[in-house]
């Protein structure tokens, strides 16, 4: 059965579809695969292949546009052949769906769905467009203010935010390590403001690799999927706000970034390596910074703070 979550519109909640097991075929853009949540133990998820970069790693998109129904690569990162264990080509998904799904989707909300769509699709990209340069230029603000202006202590987020725990627990290997997830736990301090969690920032600095006088590569997101501090710590909107004395925890995606538009690399972690955590509020004061130190020998469990 398939989860109307997990590929809508393209197949209905209910509809019966045939996989085939996946033994290392050839992989293509539009195919759809059954693979392994890489944040979420004994979790599945149907996804279309939305890119596959040049060292083999997989990208994944649903295809439902409400990008909250679902999570997809935008929430995990890419994911190895390994991760993969079913798949239905391209060119075999018209002759699978069900009578019954077609015979729902008239003309006229095909039509409107696809208007929907193009509608979403225009908004999440000026969206993400904005969110991604609001962060990245305020991260790197707020990282050179606060080495270069220790005595700035205005809305200052440190002390604020007390990290109390971060392991790695999800590794991808390819020639090296090229995607990992950090489980950070943290703690509001006592006497701090109650925050919003989709105000509160974060972005992972490190070494460029391809320029060691450029910019540094980074990642970056914010804390709109943080939890409290229990289970798997990957319930998206499981809480809004973050309250003084309250313990949470919330998952780091960190992979490369291939895309030369961006012109940023990404910070998975390096062996023997020492990259930079900067946590700030949108439109505040200085940073807080912590360093994730990784030992010659990275495993899944490695604390790294």
């Amino acid at each position: 059965m398939i989860n109307g979550e997990s590929m809508w519109p393209t197949f209905a909640d209910g509809d019966e579809i045939f996989f085939e097991l996946f033994n290392e075929q050839r992989l293509e853009v539009g195919d759809i695969v059954v693979a392994n949540h890489p944040l979420k133990n004994n979790l599945n998820v149907v996804k279309r292949i939305a890119g596959i970069d040049h060292k083999d790693r997989i990208h994944l998109e649903g295809d439902n546009p409400d990008p909250l129904s679902s999570e997809d690569g935008h929430n995990f990162g890419p994911v190895n052949k390994r991760s993969i264990y079913a798949i239905l080509p391209k060119d075999m998904i018209e002759e699978v769906q069900s009578k019954a799904m077609r015979g729902r989707m008239s003309k006229d909300a095909l039509a409107t769905a696809g208007i929907s769509a193009l509608i979403i699709f225009i908004a999440m990209i000026l969206i993400a467009s904005v969110i991604s340069a609001v962060i990245i230029g305020s991260m790197m603000t707020l990282l050179n203010d606060s080495q270069n202006d220790a005595a700035d202590t205005d809305d200052v987020l440190y002390g604020k935010v007390i990290i109390i725990d971060a392991t790695i627990t999800s590794i991808s290997r390819g020639a090296e390590i090229d995607a990992a997830v950090i489980l950070i736990s943290f703690e509001m301090a006592p006497g701090s403001t109650t925050m919003n969690d989709e105000k509160m920032l974060w972005a992972v600095f490190c070494p460029n690799e391809d320029n060691i006088m450029g910019d540094r590569w980074s990642n970056n997101g914010n804390f709109e999927a943080a939890t409290n501090a229990f289970g798997s710590g990957g319930d998206v909107d499981a809480i809004d706000s973050l309250t003084p004395g309250g313990t949470y925890m919330f998952a780091l995606a960190l992979f490369h970034d291939d895309d030369p538009a961006a012109k940023q690399g990404g910070c998975p972690p390096n062996e023997g390596e020492t990259h930079t955590l900067v946590l700030a509020v949108e439109g505040g004061g200085s940073a807080s910074s912590w360093d994730l130190r990784y030992k010659q020998n990275i495993d899944e469990g490695t604390q790294l703070i």
